[in-house]
């Protein structure tokens, strides 16, 4: 008979595909570092008060749990307060292709190399909505190093948010979605804040999603069958 049409797209999957969890992973708080089952996250900083570290952007709480500040927060003078939207202060910079991006940064190291072509930002509104990222941009590098990156996507402006829930405190949760158009597989993926919405001085991320591919093993790699050993269950004898 006719053969099945093989399905012409490979069905997007959410990385990281494990919860960050406070008692797996293994932390440096010296350079805001987590470690867990192969993924790394890290920041250029965090607002250490209640702990709303970086790796809180990859645990699932996606509406900021019972106390409602279960995200990552950049830490206090982040961005510059007087304008709106308000720059980063003191952030770091990566140049690609002549373009030079500053601002403070998540960055996710994956056990694979993913092509990211989906990215879901949570974040709040009602009288958080200044501490949206308005400007950022989402890198991606297979070294990790600083001038090493390149575009994902950008945006600036042109977010469109639309609320899927409330928090503890009833304050909107929203979500952005962006689409990538990027042909390449990436180790790191970061994404760069350069400006919040409002004039304040902190950007707040309740959760961070990226939807793509992981890069498809070279042909004849047989790497993988060393895991998929039958193992026969034989009956238990019982005396």
């Amino acid at each position: 008979g006719p053969h099945p049409r093989q399905p012409t797209e490979v069905p997007l999957k959410k990385f990281p595909e494990i919860l960050f969890d406070e008692s797996k992973f293994d932390r440096n708080e010296t350079t805001n570092t987590y470690t867990q089952a192969g993924y790394t996250v890290s920041s250029s900083s965090y607002y250490t008060s209640g702990d709303r570290a970086p790796w809180r952007a990859f645990n699932n709480v996606l509406l900021g749990g019972s106390s409602s500040v279960d995200m990552w927060l950049t830490k206090a003078g982040s961005f510059d307060n007087t304008n709106s939207p308000s720059l980063a202060v003191n952030g770091d910079s990566f140049t690609v292709d002549s373009t030079t991006y500053t601002g403070h940064w998540n960055k996710l190291e994956l056990p694979n190399k993913i092509k990211a072509s989906k990215i879901r930002i949570y974040s709040r509104g009602n009288d958080q909505t200044k501490r949206r990222p308005h400007k950022g941009v989402f890198l991606g590098s297979n070294t990790g190093n600083t001038n090493d990156w390149s575009v994902i996507k950008t945006f600036d402006g042109d977010l469109s948010w639309s609320v899927v829930g409330v928090d503890a405190a009833n304050r909107d949760i929203l979500i952005a979605d962006l689409n990538s158009t990027t042909d390449s597989y990436f180790k790191y993926v970061m994404f760069v804040i350069q400006s919040t919405v409002g004039k304040g001085q902190y950007c707040w991320i309740n959760e961070l999603e990226y939807y793509g591919t992981e890069e498809p093993a070279p042909a004849g790699d047989l790497s993988l069958d060393t895991t998929l050993k039958s193992r026969y269950n034989l009956p238990e004898t019982g005396d």
